[in-house]
């Protein structure tokens, strides 16, 4: 009998992932499967085997770390069956069970919403219990958070709704440093700068250009699975796709477009912050004023 990780048969695995039928093995899941576990090991590295060997020892004497086994579960056996399930429809087909493609993106997007919640619920467990949890800050997506312009879900929220995800945000750090390190740093020269009295408007204009660079970039170079809930329903809207003539790749490339023309504004923003004249000082004005090829004139 074929037996994935955290699971021992297909009772629990179909409380966890909806729509699962009873008399369902997991034959012929194990690339699904493999491809979901490499997804979620990559983020949370040797958690995933201590978890994996804490739930296999039956112990079940520390409440977080089964909490931890319950949400990890739930992630896992959701991203298998998101994965599978073209799979399973094409096998439903055949039985002579078809579904219409709006049931079949219902289905997988049920799939995607309840990996979204359950890897959250894990993430967030892991933030706030890291004495319970050491590998977790041994591992690279929690290394990857420090020095960051924005340092978390909660943060980055502030300026554009991601729904507080910390799934979401550990997908997002290294287009975060990428900002940073390719575009900000070299103008505010260090972090501290943005916390110095005075600074506020600077503050918000660089939380803000990272943010919607941030985004303009995530959707074009994120895995499907890992943008937020209110961008996947608007590329999947075939509806409104069909309206406006934009096929689904055209609609994400519009989105993005819209997002770093909003980069662009608050990018000025920190341009200007950074050189505006000192309070009590008088613009500069270049050496020339009065240069009759100046379209514009200067009053006193």
């Amino acid at each position: 009998m074929v037996t994935i990780d955290f699971f021992d048969g297909i009772q629990k695995f179909r409380t966890l992932a909806p729509g699962v039928d009873a008399s369902r093995k997991f034959d012929g899941m194990e690339s699904s499967a493999n491809i979901a576990k490499k997804k979620l090991k990559d983020l949370i590295e040797d958690m995933w085997d201590d978890l994996k060997a804490y739930h296999e020892s039956k112990a079940a004497d520390k409440p977080k770390w089964n909490e931890a086994v319950g949400y990890l579960q739930g992630a896992f056996a959701n991203l298998v069956m998101y994965e599978f399930a073209p799979f399973w429809f094409q096998e439903q087909k055949e039985e002579g069970k078809d579904y219409y493609r709006y049931e079949q993106q219902n289905q997988r997007e049920a799939y995607i919403s309840n990996l979204w919640i359950y890897m959250d619920s894990l993430l967030d467990l892991f933030n706030n219990n890291e004495a319970e949890f050491l590998k977790w800050k041994e591992t690279q997506t929690y290394k990857d958070r420090e020095n960051l312009l924005i340092e978390s879900a909660d943060e980055f929220d502030r300026y554009y709704d991601i729904g507080r995800s910390h799934y979401f945000f550990s997908k997002i750090i290294f287009i975060i440093r990428e900002i940073g390190e390719d575009h900000i740093y070299s103008m505010i020269k260090t972090k501290e700068r943005l916390s110095e009295a005075g600074n506020e408007k600077l503050k918000v204009a660089v939380k803000k250009a990272v943010v919607f660079y941030t985004m303009g970039h995530a959707v074009k170079r994120l895995d499907f699975t890992e943008l937020p809930k209110s961008i996947r329903n608007n590329d999947r809207d075939t509806s409104r796709t069909m309206r406006t003539g934009y096929s689904e790749s055209q609609a994400i490339e519009k989105l993005s477009e819209s997002l770093l023309a909003k980069y662009d504004e608050y990018m000025n923003d920190v341009d200007f912050e950074l050189n505006k004249p000192a309070p009590g000082t008088s613009a500069f004005l270049g050496t020339d004023i009065n240069n009759e090829d100046d379209k514009s004139y200067y009053m006193s």
